[in-house]
């Protein structure tokens, strides 16, 4: 597609995108809420703009010829319009995005897709850090309780005596027959639960909270998330792996140095609690009514998955993707180091009649009045709010005035329209006489495509029909798995974030990186340590 088309589309997808974003909210019963909107038609909309639009005409030829055929057009729009595709799939799609019937999402998924909200995870991690340390303290100064005698070693028989213990009862053993049978439940319902726990967490499974994970961690490893979103997706891959996998290690040590069954039972209890809090916490009615928020966050997700922030910022990166002078897109970008990122541009433009659309001139002049004769209505009407999950985290950005943490608004900076105007149309296009040739009144393509063909390796292919994904998620599972187990993972990222001398995310992720090397370990070795 790109040898036909030439790099200019995926320009415009960047800028599309961008759009997309300006244009949704997170406004119930507004006719821009992301719920409501539809975005594909929009889209639509945009590109026609954009591919009659006169600076196009010399693609507008390309695209129209009738050696590219009304097939080739539509394999690059079903391309190019494929995140927009997805948007709506979310919100629409309830069988196959059902995020109110997935017990994995839980209050972590929720930071990690929006990564505002900090004040309930928080505490629902320091309850379920705390829970486990203040049983294991209640055990402490107990040694082991030997399994040849069942005498208890916290105390001498006649103290147990004067205490009404029944000792024939206890000397048959009652306790350690308990025991016996938490460990079997852990082996045969604990353990098993744990490996597809982990398999869902890494995005390999065929659930919307796996489809999520899958999404999350396309953005991570592309390292445009922003530090709110990276914490939760960690927490919420550490928080369901090895933090579940050391809750029933303890709770094992707990039961070793415990002889009373009640004990035993209510301990066990408590942990099953203590494991599954953060996704109890999310099915209440109060946090999500709906599943807007992780709908929106889901969305949201999807566009900076496709925008490439890095190259946006950057003549270098942006020329070499696209294929565009590089003297020429800094002179369009007036030698701004950050290119299309910049905050004063981006006021200016978004408020300048000349980038917009007819609806959007008159909506905007419609704001404009509405702000002089002070009308709240219609200011709630024509301005985008700037809207944040959590209570806290409304007034603590805006302490800071920053806008570009809210909900659709993270590419608030970016929205240069002035130069975007020059830069969509910059791409060359490609001659299509230098692809195609014609013998015997038939096109076909010329045999130069052959030096720049792929070379045939095999690759993996699954079919996105099968509800399981066959053995292609448990591949893709193991293939990740290994990664980490070899560092070959941790060594990726890090010099990613080198490279683009990120340096918070460096720091981040090298602490990150051997932290989640000893999770792995720890979560596979789990069966290990429960037959042991």
């Amino acid at each position: 597609l790109r040898r036909v088309f030439g790099h200019r589309p995926w320009v415009w997808q960047q800028y599309a995108c961008i759009k997309v974003e300006d244009k949704l909210r997170f406004q119930e019963g507004h006719q821009s809420d992301c719920i409501i909107c539809d975005v594909q038609k929009y889209v639509a909309e945009l590109w026609n703009e954009w591919l009659n639009h006169p600076s196009n005409a010399d693609f507008k030829a390309v695209f129209d010829d009738s050696r590219v055929g009304d097939f080739g057009r539509s394999e690059l729009v079903i391309h190019i319009m494929k995140p927009f595709k997805l948007m709506e799939k979310i919100k629409e799609d309830k069988d196959v995005w059902d995020f109110e019937g997935d017990d994995s999402i839980g209050v972590y998924t929720y930071l990690g897709l929006l990564g505002t909200g900090f004040f309930v995870p928080l505490v629902i991690m320091m309850v379920q850090v705390a829970i486990p340390v203040l049983l294991a303290l209640a055990v402490d100064g107990c040694p082991l309780i030997p399994w040849h005698v069942f005498g208890d070693v916290c105390a001498s028989e006649e103290e147990r005596a004067e205490g009404g213990f029944d000792l024939d009862v206890y000397y048959r053993g009652t306790y350690h027959i308990m025991a016996i049978i938490i460990f079997i439940l852990y082996l045969v319902r604990v353990v098993p639960d744990t490996f597809v726990t982990f398999y869902n967490t890494m995005g390999a499974y065929n659930t919307a909270y796996s489809r999520l994970m899958s999404l999350r961690q396309s953005l991570w490893l592309q390292e445009d998330d922003s530090l709110g979103q990276m914490i939760g997706y960690r927490l919420d891959i550490y928080m369901n792996t090895v933090y579940v996998s050391l809750l029933y290690l303890l709770n094992i040590y707990i039961i070793l140095h415990t002889d009373s069954v009640l004990d035993i039972i209510l301990n066990s209890l408590a942990f099953e609690f203590v494991a599954t809090i953060d996704e109890e916490t999310a099915k209440n009615l109060w946090w999500d009514p709906e599943q807007r928020w992780i709908t929106a966050g889901a969305m949201n997700v999807v566009l900076q998955k496709t925008v490439k922030l890095n190259w946006l910022r950057s003549a270098k990166l942006f020329s070499q993707q696209f294929d565009i002078d590089e003297e020429r897109l800094r002179a369009a970008c007036n030698d701004d180091p950050r290119l299309l990122c910049n905050e004063s541009v981006s006021s200016s433009d978004m408020n300048n009649v000349k980038f917009m659309t007819k609806d959007e001139a008159v909506k905007f002049r419609f704001r404009k009045v509405a702000r002089e004769l002070h009308n709240e209505n219609a200011i709630e009407e024509y301005e985008k709010p700037s809207v944040y999950f959590g209570s806290i985290a409304k007034y603590f950005y805006a302490l800071f005035r920053t806008k570009d943490k809210s909900i659709f608004n993270r590419f608030f900076n970016y929205r240069t329209w002035s130069r975007w105007e020059q830069v969509l149309y910059m791409s060359p296009v490609p001659d299509l006489d230098d692809l195609f040739v014609t013998k015997d009144g038939k096109t076909e393509l010329t045999k130069s495509l052959e030096s720049i063909a792929p070379p045939e390796i095999e690759f993996l292919n699954f079919n996105p029909d099968d509800q399981g994904y066959g053995d292609v998620g448990l591949r893709e599972f193991f293939s990740h798995l290994f990664d980490v187990l070899l560092f070959e993972h941790i060594n990726a990222s890090v010099t990613k974030a080198w490279r683009e001398k990120t340096w918070g995310s460096f720091l981040f992720r090298c602490f990150d990186g051997v932290f989640e090397y000893a999770a792995y370990i720890i979560t596979v070795a789990f069966p290990f340590f429960v037959i042991v």
